[in-house]
C-alpha cells in the first residue's frame, strides 16, 4: 500500500498550513482567551474551499477526497481546535445531510452559501437526557396538515448563535424508539427557536456550544429530510463522517498544545 500524498493533497496541506500561520496563528489564543467566535476568519476560510470538502462541485465545493478534509483538519487544530470544529461542523454533519437528504431547490439554495461561509449549519442531535442514547430523545415533531409542529431542546450544538439553519432530530413516533426519529431542516427565521448561553467549556471557546430549544415550531412537511422514522439511520450515517474530523482533532491537539518536559 503507498502511504504517500499524492499532488493534490499535499497542495491542500501546504495551502493549510500557510493560511494556518499567516492569519489564524495570530488571533488563536485570543479568541480562546475571550470567548469570541472567530467571525474574521470565516471569508477567508471559505475563500481557500474550506468549508467545501463533501460539497459537490455543482455547488461550488471541491470534491476533494477524505484525505485532503483530514490532512486539512490536522493543519488546523495544530494551531486552533475551535476553528477545525468549526469547519468540521459544516464539513462533516451539516452539508452533506443538505446534498443528500434535501430536495434540489434546497440544495441549490443552502449549499453555495455553505461553501462560501454565508450559512452556517448546526447538528442538532444530543439532549439533556439522552446524550448518547438518541432513543430517549424526548424532541418531538407532530404533523398537522402539511406542517411539523416540534418542541423540545438539544444541547452541545456548535455554532449556535451563529447558525443559518439547524438539522433538528426528533421523534414523530415515539412508541418507535429510533424508528421514530425524523430529522428536519428547520431554519434560523422560523418563530419558536431560542439559543441559550455558551457553555464554559476547558477548551475550543472559540467555538460556540449552546442549547438550542424549539417551542411550538412550525416547519413545513417540505422541510423533512427523508422519510419518516428514517432520522436515527441519517445521523449514524452522518457521524461517521463527523467522526473523522474529530479523530484528526483528537490526534493532534495533544502534541500540538503539549509542554515540553
Amino acid at each position: 500500500m503507498n502511504f504517500e500524498l499524492n499532488e493534490e493533497q499535499t497542495l491542500i496541506r501546504n495551502m493549510v498550513r500557510e493560511f494556518v500561520d499567516s492569519d489564524i496563528k495570530p488571533i488563536a489564543a485570543i479568541i480562546d482567551k475571550q470567548h469570541r467566535f472567530p467571525r474574521e476568519s470565516i471569508a477567508p476560510m471559505a475563500e481557500l474551499g474550506l468549508f467545501g470538502f463533501n460539497i459537490n462541485e455543482e455547488f461550488g465545493g471541491s470534491d476533494a477526497d477524505a484525505i485532503s478534509y483530514i490532512l486539512a483538519t490536522e493543519e488546523m487544530v495544530k494551531v486552533s481546535a475551535a476553528h477545525a470544529m468549526i469547519m468540521g461542523s459544516q464539513c462533516s454533519l451539516t452539508g452533506p445531510i443538505i446534498q443528500k437528504y434535501a430536495d434540489a431547490q434546497t440544495q441549490q439554495r443552502l449549499l453555495p452559501k455553505v461553501v462560501t461561509g454565508e450559512s452556517l449549519g448546526c447538528f442538532c442531535l444530543s439532549e439533556p437526557s439522552a446524550g448518547c442514547d438518541a432513543a430517549a430523545q424526548q424532541t418531538t415533531a407532530v404533523r398537522q396538515g402539511d406542517s411539523y409542529i416540534i418542541n423540545g431542546s438539544k444541547l452541545w450544538i456548535t455554532a449556535a448563535p451563529q447558525g443559518a439553519f439547524f438539522i433538528v432530530f426528533a421523534m414523530t413516533e415515539k412508541s418507535q424508539g429510533v424508528k421514530g426519529i425524523t430529522a428536519f431542516l428547520v431554519e434560523r427565521d422560523n418563530p419558536g427557536i431560542s439559543i441559550g448561553l455558551p457553555e464554559e467549556k476547558m477548551g475550543m471557546n472559540g467555538s460556540d456550544t449552546c442549547t438550542v430549544s424549539f417551542s411550538d415550531c412550525v416547519v413545513p412537511a417540505s422541510c423533512r429530510l427523508g422519510a419518516e422514522g428514517k432520522g436515527f439511520a441519517i445521523a449514524m450515517e452522518t457521524l461517521d463522517g463527523g467522526r473523522l474530523s474529530c479523530s484528526a482533532i483528537a490526534l493532534v491537539l495533544p502534541k500540538a498544545h503539549s509542554t515540553p518536559p
